[in-house]
């Protein structure tokens, strides 16, 4: 090969070569310690799911549901959920059985029977250390005004720059009880916050662990904050992704924030997705997160079932992936996917005031993802969260019994939905609707309504709702065709008084059965 001086010298040349052969290797390599940063965790593990399927349910692991659970889809070994369960019960037994310490990390501790209970368990000398987020000190120090009970905040947070524009919060809500007895050592971690609207009102999970090698964990944690350290100025680096053997099964770790994004949970549930074969389903109360969003799109495309439920608001959040979801642009950093069944991502449509306040995946009927973190980039980046990765299947079985429970009652089609609304014709107001189950149904005294009054139930006027008044058998297996009247869907007509829309233009109808129970809607 000749080389003209004036353009470029063989020794120019090879140093230009070894150059990029450089960077091309630099990103090999660097790709390659990425995947195994957010991988390490299971790394010498093996776990057999079907092994597991087969043994008893653990006591060491117990989970609760503060609203109902759909028993028949319990399997195998697996409990029947703990539903309807009430939380302040749980947590008061657990103060009510310390023999020593409880250190609460707690976001908003405000339950007049639970922080009753601490007083008494203070005058029995147990030490009591809470730490709390700044926004309700105040009034949990007047609470505790005539107790020896030491109680510290956040320092009011801040706003990490480079990273969010909010203000950082603990938004820790876990408890540890006795850390130091191997027999008496308990971790209550929920998505609630320790109020009674939380606790009782609000859809919700709490999970109780007796393990004393993860309550010392959480002990860890739990210390810096204790030294003042929150959010970025802690330890970045420990607990995120460590493991822990709890009666044959593993159980991850990780707390948030992490030292950059490919050493967060956000990476360890990226794997996760991708290693996914058969299902993932989701209950989020927040969801920002694009790169969680882009993996599940990903996932849905290959054909896996993936199903979700959000909270409300988070419906048209412009910083929702919800958006992403439903095939709607809305910023850079998102990526619309084709829009997906309908049924397939829903949200608490006719839960009225409370939130749907859950925080959990499900991944293959395997693995359950649980604790105080939304999928949000604030938990990622910011925020003090806990997150647990629990490989068993029979716990997993019991979220499913709870996340189905909720997905058929705001319109999912599982298989044990009996009607959804096949199509609707928008020129001729015309609901075409589908009998799914093999008996026939009588759908008189059935409603549709639209999403702009099922949002709360407590405000929607009988007159705007379409109810249909004679009998209307439809047939099992069969589909049959309604008329609704004009003024229920929009048309164009000024005096249209019930327009299915809201700020993205896809609005909703739904039907439901004269024991307001939703049966399915339609995107149009």
């Amino acid at each position: 090969m000749i080389f003209k001086e004036e353009l470029i010298s063989p020794r120019k040349y090879s140093l230009i070569l070894v150059f990029f052969g450089l960077l091309l290797s630099i990103a090999v390599l660097l790709f390659v310690f990425i995947q195994l940063r957010t991988t390490f965790a299971l790394n010498s593990v093996e776990i057999d799911y079907e092994k597991l399927a087969q043994i008893k349910p653990t006591d060491k692991i117990q989970v609760y549901f503060n609203k109902g659970s759909d028993h028949s889809y319990q399997e195998g070994n697996a409990r029947e959920a703990n539903e309807n369960i009430y939380f302040q019960d749980l947590i008061i037994e657990r103060i009510n059985n310390a023999e020593e310490s409880i250190d609460l990390a707690v976001m908003y501790l405000e339950d007049l029977d639970i922080i009753e209970a601490l007083k008494i368990a203070e005058t029995r000398g147990i030490k009591i250390r809470i730490v709390t987020d700044f926004e309700k000190f105040k009034e949990l120090k007047e609470l505790l005004r005539d107790t020896n009970i030491e109680i510290i905040d956040n320092n009011g947070g801040i706003v990490e720059e480079g990273y969010t524009s909010e203000k950082s919060i603990m938004h820790y809500k876990f408890g540890l009880f006795d850390h130091e007895s191997l027999d008496n050592s308990y971790l209550i971690t929920t998505s609630a916050n320790w109020n009674n609207k939380d606790l009782n009102l609000n859809a919700n999970n709490l999970v109780l662990i007796q393990d004393q090698s993860l309550i010392k964990a959480y002990l860890g944690e739990f210390e810096q904050l204790w030294s003042g350290k929150f959010n970025r100025n802690k330890d970045l680096t420990k607990n995120r992704g460590d493991l822990f053997e709890i009666d044959g099964r593993i159980v991850e770790l990780w707390f948030s924030p992490a030292e950059d994004p490919f050493s967060s949970f956000q990476m360890r549930l990226i794997n996760l997705f991708r290693e996914a074969e058969e299902s993932i389903y989701f209950a989020a109360f927040n969801f920002t997160l694009p790169a969680l969003s882009r993996e599940l799109d990903s996932k849905f495309q290959e054909g896996i079932d993936l199903k979700g439920v959000v909270n409300d608001g988070v419906w048209d959040l412009n910083v929702s992936v919800l958006l992403d979801m439903r095939g709607i642009e809305h910023g850079k950093l998102f990526m619309p996917w084709e829009k997906i069944p309908f049924e397939n991502i829903r949200h608490d449509a006719i839960e009225g005031e409370p939130a749907f306040h859950y925080k959990y995946f499900i991944i293959d009927e395997n693995i359950a993802v649980t604790g105080a973190t939304n999928p949000t980039t604030s938990a990622v980046y910011t925020n003090d969260e806990d997150l647990l990765i629990i490989h068993d299947p029979l716990i997993a079985n019991e979220f499913k019994q709870n996340f189905l429970y909720h997905y058929a009652k705001y319109g999912g089609i599982t298989e044990k939905s009996i009607i959804k609304i096949e199509d609707f014709d928008y020129d001729n107001d015309l609901i075409t609707l589908k009998n799914l189950s093999n008996e026939d149904i009588n759908i008189q005294n059935w409603r549709f309504i639209s999403s702009k009054r099922v949002l709360n139930l407590k405000d929607y006027v009988p007159k705007k709702e379409y109810l249909i008044e004679e009998e209307i058998i439809i047939p099992a297996k069969s589909e049959l065709e309604l008329m609704v009247a004009r003024n229920f869907v929009p048309n164009n007509n000024i005096n249209d008084k019930f327009p299915v829309t809201n700020h993205y233009d896809d609005g909703e109808i739904y039907l439901l059965d004269n024991f307001d129970l939703l049966h399915h809607m339609i995107w149009y």
